[in-house]
């Protein structure tokens, strides 16, 4: 039996999709995960992706000294926001 979602598209599942953009400081580096804190206080948990630029070692500097970096990221379905892009501020 297969289930099919009867569920509209919302603005939000549409946003899952499109790539978005914000800038921030590296607060926190740990395996393939990263935390920016935005300026309005807000904060984001990323996943870095392949080719997105630093390595992980980098990212632990950068946090270690709070780099303002620039994140070009998608939401997956699972709500995780994958960095497609990171280059320094």
């Amino acid at each position: 039996m297969v289930l099919q979602s009867t569920q509209e598209p919302t603005l939000e599942m549409e946003a899952r999709d499109r790539a978005q953009e914000v800038e921030g400081s590296v607060v926190l580096a740990q395996e393939d995960r990263f935390r920016v804190q935005l300026d309005d206080g807000r904060s984001i948990l990323f996943v870095l992706g392949g080719g997105a630029g630093p390595s992980m070692e980098e990212m632990d500097s950068w946090a270690a000294t709070g780099r303002r970096v620039h994140v070009r990221f998608r939401t997956r379905a699972d709500y995780s926001a994958v960095a497609e892009e990171v280059r320094r501020l």
